[in-house]
């Protein structure tokens, strides 16, 4: 499979863009799409491509293990399978509460135990595969640092998971630092 293209803005039925309940269907068009609910209020259609986490949202209503698992390459196989199709429901449930705006994306079920967060490459995409937390730990698990490195890697070697899976359209590496540390006052210390 090709890699995944890079979306636009979401453009609302009547010329405008913005946030609203979109229950799926086109892009916040107002048709419905069974189990694609996706509550899209307070987001900012610049950072993220509403029809990206509705089309994810889809198959997982529908329950479609191998489609998202061949969609989903950013992530781990087993991961897929066990945190997508494994808590459907739960994933569905918060998916109905209003998104946030956080750090590294837009979080879905913020303040329960079942969060969806769909970073802002992700975002950007043709088809979100968010990181799904079940637990209320927010820390990824072993076989998602494990992938993760090991995409790194094969970028490294010029070999990527996929021709799409570059630093530009799927950052590893955190453009963020909170009061950076500079190395010589490191260096020059003494106790």
């Amino acid at each position: 499979m090709a890699g995944r293209a890079r979306g636009g803005l979401i453009v609302r039925a009547g010329g405008g863009t913005g946030g609203g309940a979109d229950t799926g269907g086109g892009p916040g068009d107002g048709t419905s799409a069974p189990g694609a609910g996706v509550n899209t209020d307070g987001r900012d259609p610049a950072y993220i491509n509403a029809a990206s986490v509705r089309a994810w949202a889809t198959d997982i209503a529908a329950g479609d293990t191998a489609g998202m698992t061949g969609k989903c390459w950013t992530m781990p196989a087993g991961y897929v399978e066990s945190n997508y199709t494994g808590a459907a429901d739960r994933i569905v449930e918060a998916l109905a509460t209003a998104p946030i705006q956080a750090q590294d994306g837009y979080v879905w079920g913020a303040d329960s135990v079942t969060e969806v967060r769909v970073p802002w490459a992700e975002g950007e995409s043709d088809y979100a595969c968010p990181k799904v937390d079940l637990d209320g730990d927010h820390n990824p698990p072993d076989s998602v640092v494990l992938w993760t490195a090991q995409r790194f890697l094969l970028r490294e070697q010029g070999s990527p998971v996929k021709l799409a899976d570059t630093e530009d359209a799927y950052p590893l590496r955190c453009a963020y630092s909170q009061n950076p540390v500079e190395p010589a006052p490191v260096v020059n210390w003494s106790p």
